[in-house]
């Protein structure tokens, strides 16, 4: 239960920060709260440290929930030592990110709301893709994490922003189709 909440605590805080107001004298409001969340979810990430028992290793603190029944997909998150670095790792990062960015002008007319936003929807998704034992739902996840990096790289990035945005895209989706066909060789080779 803590991991969902782990990975749910920054979503949560993307949707908040996206209905706050928009306007450049909330700016500070926006960011204050965006890193408020990041907090709590490094603040979580540090009790989930603290209940790991590195003796027993393993996964631990699992959950699995039947998600699609005909494909054997599980909703099944759990917790080992590489994945338990990882998440801490992120929890650590966005937070250190979303201040060193507290002064920076974003590019043209850019909205503050969305930056954050997309930076918590992120940290979200890699901390999902980090406690996942699904191989299905870590495609799933994995392939979402391009949504928010396309749009901060689309948005946010330097002066061939958009170009750069759709190369990266195409790269990855490319990838993720070799994986996905390597993902579903393993179902059938398995079953």
């Amino acid at each position: 239960m803590i991991l969902t909440l782990l990975a749910a605590t920054p979503l949560l805080g993307a949707l908040v920060v996206s209905f706050l107001p928009r306007t450049t004298a909330n700016a500070t409001t926006v960011k204050s709260v965006a890193i408020g969340f990041s907090v709590v979810t490094l603040v979580l990430s540090l009790v989930v440290m603290a209940r790991y028992d590195v003796e027993s290793g393993g996964y631990q603190m699992t959950e699995k929930h039947e998600w699609i029944g005909q494909l054997g997909a599980y909703y099944s998150l759990g917790v080992n030592g590489i994945g338990l670095v990882l998440i801490l790792l992120t929890t650590i990062l966005v937070p250190v990110v979303l201040l060193a960015a507290w002064d920076d002008r974003l590019p043209g007319r850019r909205s503050v709301n969305s930056y954050v936003a997309w930076m918590l929807v992120l940290e979200g998704l890699a901390i999902g893709v980090f406690a996942v034992t699904d191989v299905f739902l870590f495609y799933v996840l994995f392939e979402a994490t391009l949504i928010p990096i396309y749009f901060l790289i689309g948005s946010y990035g330097g002066p061939q922003r958009s170009y750069a945005a759709v190369k990266f895209l195409i790269y990855n989706l490319v990838g993720g189709l070799l994986m996905l066909a390597a993902i579903v060789g393993l179902y059938v080779v398995s079953a």
